[in-house]
């Protein structure tokens, strides 16, 4: 074809570009075997994860694509992530194996009695209150123990002698007391 490179010498995207519009027309002088190789080279990282012109930063999937990419000697990199694999194994995780898995007993303890307390407890009762089926907050022992100190509160308070059968005519006698004290006002 006849379009010649008018673009900035230091763009290499515009370069790359330009390159790949004559290589495939077939111009000529773009048809070497350093041209296939260049080629080659540039489609082959056309499907990376950086786009081109994008400015390099360290980041974990350059290390993984250069992993995967990696090629010594025709032993493929999954052989040489395997052989990483074994000697972390052996040098790291054996020696340490009972700390480690008393380090993630721990941790799942903590979670979850942190998943207990604060979901799995309350959204049991709750279910059991729509359901009715929630067992009774006071035992006749409890109950009877509560009786006894509102009886004794009632003759603390001077309105009852402590007993049960003064207990109606006390409660009514302190419900009297407490409406005398509200209606006097809170600001004396």
């Amino acid at each position: 074809s006849g379009t010649r490179y008018s673009g900035d010498e230091n763009t290499s995207t515009t370069m790359e570009a330009f390159f790949l519009e004559k290589w495939a027309n077939f111009d000529e002088t773009a048809s070497d075997t350093s041209s296939w190789l260049s080629v080659l080279s540039l489609v082959d990282f056309a499907a990376s994860i950086q786009r081109a012109g994008e400015n390099h930063h360290f980041q974990i999937t350059d290390i993984v694509l250069r992993i995967k990419r990696f090629d010594f000697l025709g032993i493929p990199s999954s052989a040489l992530v395997l052989a990483g694999a074994n000697s972390l194994h052996d040098q790291v995780i054996a020696p340490h194996y009972q700390e480690i898995l008393d380090f993630f007993k721990a941790v799942f303890h903590a979670i979850w009695g942190i998943v207990e307390f604060r979901f799995y407890t309350p959204m049991k009762d709750i279910v059991l209150d729509l359901l009715n089926r929630r067992p009774r907050m006071v035992d006749p022992f409890a109950l009877m123990n509560e009786q006894t100190s509102l009886d004794n509160m009632l003759k603390d308070l001077g309105v009852g002698d402590g007993t049960r059968a003064t207990r109606a005519a006390a409660l009514a006698a302190a419900s009297r007391l407490y409406e005398e004290e509200v209606a006097g006002g809170a600001i004396r």
